[in-house]
């Protein structure tokens, strides 16, 4: 069986929570496995492929879900996007120069203990490289990369001594002179992690 919930926030503007719901899904999730899946970014691709419409998505600051949701749904529209080069390009676009705060997201490694960043801490990018995975395994010959260059981002994103992932936004590189003292993570890139995909001639959206 399956649940769709809409985007709705778990916590409405009055501060009071649906409990009804909210013990449906435990006793569901007690006996079975279950599992989130997001569809937003499924729906912004339809319209704006199908129906022809722009879409406006935003939510919150817009530097987090809003980041994933549009990064996701360029993926499935654009096939330059199943490319390194142009995967690398979504990514510099939408996260890095949008200004998603990974300093704050990315603060706690799985080897670091305690907190550091407390309640900012979030693992936000690396569900958007886990939903490409997911979408690779279905689609494995759309895209130019695999798993291993997928793994290489988010280790990179965590620690790395690469200029890239460092800061919070554009500013705060710009204050810390991280593109004077640091190079692009990007500038190594090379056909090492290609998959052997043919993504060139392939149908557009997947």
């Amino acid at each position: 069986s399956s649940i769709m919930r809409c985007g709705q926030p778990l916590i409405g503007p009055t501060n009071r929570r649906c409990k009804e719901d909210e013990n449906i899904l435990k006793s569901l999730l007690t006996v079975n496995r279950g599992a989130i899946i997001d569809t937003r970014a499924k729906q912004i691709a339809q319209n704006a492929r199908s129906k022809e419409v722009p879409v406006v998505v935003h939510g919150g600051e817009g530097t987090d879900t809003t980041l994933l949701a549009t990064s996701l749904a360029q993926v499935i529209l654009d096939p330059d996007a199943r490319t390194i080069r142009g995967f690398e390009s979504l990514i510099e676009r939408e996260w890095i120069c949008a200004g998603h705060p990974f300093q704050l997201r990315n603060a706690h490694s799985a080897y670091a203990e305690g907190t550091i960043t407390g309640p900012q801490e979030s693992p936000v990018f690396l569900c958007f490289l886990d939903a490409v995975y997911q979408i690779i395994a279905q689609f494995p010959h759309s895209f130019e990369f695999g798993e291993e260059f997928l793994i290489f981002l988010f280790e990179h994103a965590y620690a790395s001594e690469f200029g890239s992932f460092l800061g919070n936004n554009e500013m705060m590189k710009a204050e810390l002179g991280v593109k004077r003292s640091t190079v692009s993570l990007w500038s190594m890139f090379g056909k090492g992690f290609s998959s052997g995909g043919r993504v060139t001639g392939r149908r557009k959206i997947i």
